[in-house]
């Protein structure tokens, strides 16, 4: 479910180099955060979870290794990696003949990748070394941001032995990382840029920061776990303005008391300057949804685009609005304030997984993967109508 939660600056990451800088507002923001969490941030949060997520190591007693053994070769093989690292640093910029002294210019990139190589093979971690896509195959011209609903504290909607729906289990926050990755890797495959808000199953704004500048943060009052909340959609939003993106597309699971209650929806904010295509996404996104379920022979409840200042409920749970705070526009109180998104967006509530039938439904890897190109067939087409980012 929702977290409770054009364009008129472009970041200099459209033309190749680095994205905005961090803390770096949009020209369009009337206020600007005490604590911006901008793109920079998500280096700092794979370092800080996988140093975490390693196990400790047993005490190991201390042995002199015999000559020629396992400590002089593991000696010798790390020499050697670093002589290959230091080899790499100097030669780019030491001429083997008098004449141009000019670096190559992916000596860095070269350097980089021979670091992140070695630090791999001495952790153990083949999944680190880079696998990169030549960078011709995306398009910058036009930027994609995927939120993947919930992460961290915040679960979202669980279907758990905790309650009587009954198997399959499900954690909404689980999911929706998944899935968003299916876009991620779809979108790409077709040239267009992607940037995240999350990448880990942790929380954007970890460091519990007040990301708002409301003067607030996270604790365990219910005010608190409010602000937190604001603090964490705070962060999503500064993700995609920092990078400039053309649209925001959030990745969610719906789910309610009532079992009964089952289909898919796309939220919008139609209380923006564009509105029109806040709308015209919502649109393109619901309707390739229903092509994407037909294709797969299931009879989905469709519940239609819908304006989010329409919903049931008086007031949002984590703020005194009628929109979601991640669509809506700025919000200036005593209590609290939002700096909004710079780009038109949407929030995707796939399914209930509450209800049976759509928890099944959604399981599939090949149903998920479904409505990940139906997700970017209807990106393509809002694309298609309004053009590349400038």
């Amino acid at each position: 479910m929702p977290d409770e939660s054009r364009k008129s600056g472009r970041s200099s990451w459209r033309d190749g180099m680095p994205r905005q800088p961090y803390g770096q507002e949009p020209e369009f923001n009337e206020a600007e955060p005490t604590e911006q969490i901008g793109t920079k941030w998500r280096s700092m949060q794979r370092g800080y979870q996988q140093e975490g997520e390693l196990p400790p190591l047993p005490d190991q007693k201390k042995r002199q290794p015999k000559s020629g053994g396992v400590g002089n070769k593991a000696i010798i093989f790390g020499a050697i990696l670093l002589l290959l690292v230091a080899a790499l640093i100097i030669l780019p910029f030491t001429p083997l003949f008098d004449g141009d002294d000019t670096p190559d210019p992916t000596s860095t990139a070269e350097v980089a990748q021979a670091t992140e190589a070695v630090t791999a093979i001495l952790t153990g971690d083949e999944t680190a070394v880079p696998t990169n896509e030549p960078a011709e195959t995306v398009d910058s011209n036009f930027l994609v941001c995927i939120d993947p609903g919930h992460g961290g504290p915040d679960r979202g909607r669980q279907r758990t032995d905790k309650d009587s729906f009954g198997p399959p289990w499900i954690d909404e926050s689980e999911m929706t990382l998944p899935m968003a990755f299916l876009l991620r890797d779809e979108l790409e495959s077709r040239g267009i840029a992607v940037v995240m808000t999350r990448e880990t199953g942790g929380a954007v704004n970890w460091q519990n920061l007040d990301v708002n500048g409301d003067g607030q943060v996270l604790d365990d009052t219910p005010e608190g776990e409010k602000a937190g909340q604001r603090d964490e959609l705070q962060a999503r939003i500064n993700i995609c303005n920092d990078a400039g993106a053309d649209i925001m597309v959030s990745v969610h699971l719906n789910g309610t008391d009532d079992p009964s209650v089952s289909g898919y929806q796309v939220y919008y904010n139609s209380q923006r300057p564009f509105a029109t295509n806040n709308k015209d996404l919502a649109y393109f996104l619901y309707r390739e949804m229903t092509t994407a379920f037909e294709d797969q022979g299931y009879d989905a409840n469709p519940r239609g685009p819908t304006d989010d200042i329409n919903l049931s409920t008086d007031t949002q749970e984590y703020g005194g609005e009628q929109f979601l705070i991640l669509l809506g526009p700025e919000v200036k109180k005593p209590e609290y304030t939002i700096t909004p998104s710079a780009m038109p967006g949407v929030i995707i509530e796939t399914l209930f997984i509450t209800n049976t039938d759509d928890a099944n439904f959604i399981m599939n890897p090949a149903n998920q993967q479904r409505m990940a190109v139906a997700w970017a067939d209807g990106i393509e087409k809002y694309r298609a109508q309004y053009g590349d980012g400038e």
